[in-house]
């Protein structure tokens, strides 16, 4: 917005010019909305072999669903699906370990911290192995 103030009592016309080169970088001032915030991620854990879909809830997660991307940690979603301005669903991806989930909407990131998001490594529960005989004495 730009604002010119005269004085009440002018005896010559006024001509006010104004000039915003963006090309090149020389405004200073650019509108920018707020960054996305991630408030929770459900469920918010699941097997390594991902392939599930996680609900992120927060706010500023855009108008559009085109204007939206999700990361588990740096690799982003096998799927996203933008539901609101404040809730979206990825499809996790395999392998992501224990991280955070991000939401990028028009190049802005959520900020640090975020919703955390746990994959659990397969569980071993026995070893049964024939070929190594178990000696008594």
């Amino acid at each position: 917005m730009l604002s010119c103030f005269l004085a009440t009592v002018v005896s010559e016309p006024c001509v006010l010019s104004a000039q915003a080169d963006i090309a090149r970088g020389k405004c200073g001032a650019v509108f920018q909305y707020d960054r996305p915030i991630v408030d929770q991620v459900s469920p918010d854990h699941g097997a390594t072999a991902g392939g599930y879909v996680v609900s992120v809830t927060g706010d500023n997660f855009g108008t559009t669903p085109s204007s939206l991307s999700l990361l588990v940690g740096r690799t982003p979603c096998s799927r996203t699906g933008w539901v609101s301005n404040s809730m979206a669903t990825c499809l996790v991806p395999q392998g992501v370990g224990a991280t955070r989930v991000v939401v990028e909407v028009e190049g802005q990131r959520s900020g640090p911290g975020g919703a955390p998001h746990a994959a659990h490594p397969p569980a071993q529960y026995g070893v049964r192995d024939a070929a190594c005989p178990i000696s008594t004495g």
